[in-house]
């Protein structure tokens, strides 16, 4: 049997975005990683950047909200160059050689990574989770999303404490009367990206982690979490390195 073949995304749904599903699962912690690539390898993950055989897409769903924001013109939401097949594909043997080995160090030998890719993100990505990409057969069971900035940025990723089988959290019940975040982080941070404010009290915050170059980011999955507005921290664009892991 091929180990590295794909569960359907069907397979997927059924099996790991059924709330009963959720109290089966073991721990995954938040964690960062100072460090976690060198300078050098940094310049790699450059270089795969503008590699002719990466899949490469532009995506420009927020193209009307950001004309709103800054005027007419063309925008970018986001732009994806996605290294598929990491394990099997001959032209991505550097960063699995690079990554595969560190990731398993720090989080697990039975952590797998069926899904990498690097974001140029341009529009503020708001509260999600990332639980919805299917994995292996191998290793089937959503675990941590790994964010590496490529660059220091003045900008942070929030991550809070819930966890769903929900992209957003419009069906949580509210945790109390006020948002879990003061009013002045909701105002830089959230209002601009049309974030209900019910939505923050439906939350509770883990933390806010800075996006420092080489250094990595490490969540459930199936936990929210969000960007800052990073427009209000003098930002366009931020790049980074994002993995959906997956384990035994």
């Amino acid at each position: 049997m091929n180990q590295y073949k794909m569960l359907t995304a069907e397979e997927h749904e059924e099996r790991f975005l059924q709330p009963e599903y959720l109290p089966t699962r073991r721990e995954f912690p938040t964690m960062t990683h100072e460090n976690f690539l060198s300078e050098k390898e940094i310049e790699l993950m450059n270089y795969y950047w503008n590699h002719p055989e990466r899949m490469h897409i532009v995506d420009r769903s927020m193209q009307s909200v950001q004309e709103e924001m800054f005027g007419p013109g063309e925008y970018k939401t986001a732009e994806y160059n996605i290294f598929g097949s990491l394990y099997k594909n001959p032209w991505w043997a550097g960063i699995k050689e690079m990554l595969v080995p560190k990731v398993q160090k720090w989080l697990g030998h039975d952590i797998y990574i069926p899904h990498c890719h690097v974001l140029d993100s341009h529009y503020p990505y708001g509260i999600h989770t990332d639980n919805e990409q299917a994995g292996f057969v191998l290793a089937p069971h959503p675990a941590w999303t790994i964010i590496i900035p490529l660059e220091d940025y003045n900008s942070k990723t929030y991550i809070f404490n819930e966890i769903s089988v929900g992209k957003h959290p419009t069906n949580l019940e509210n945790k109390s009367d006020d948002m879990c975040i003061s009013e002045e982080e909701f105002e830089k941070d959230f209002a601009g990206l049309a974030t209900p404010k019910d939505w923050l009290k439906k939350l509770t915050l883990d933390g806010a982690y800075p996006w420092k170059a080489g250094s990595a980011i490490c969540s459930d999955r199936y936990k929210y979490h969000s960007s800052d507005n990073y427009y209000n921290h003098g930002l366009k664009n931020k790049r980074a390195i994002i993995m959906w892991t997956t384990h035994i």
